[in-house]
């Protein structure tokens, strides 16, 4: 809280619910699970987290989508 009522104008209470958040969807040890995942039974993230596999996953797909295009290349330039 404090990093981010330094980092912007805004006062604190204004960002009390993501304070919860996060509270809510971080692993406790003692229940070892989240207060979430203990009420709904999955798992959440950040979107953060979520758009960072995202992008991870589109960039995975984008390196198998250049080597079926080599390939293609390869293989229609070996028919002529």
């Amino acid at each position: 809280m404090h990093t981010l009522e330094s980092s912007a104008p805004n006062p604190w209470s204004q960002r009390l619910d993501l304070a919860l958040w996060a509270y809510r969807i971080t692993f406790k040890t003692p229940l070892r699970m989240s207060p979430y995942k203990l009420v709904y039974g999955k798992t959440c993230h950040f979107p953060l987290e979520l758009e960072h596999k995202s992008y991870w996953a589109l960039n995975e797909l984008n390196l198998d989508l250049k080597f079926v295009r080599d390939k293609r290349m390869l293989q229609h330039n070996n028919c002529k």
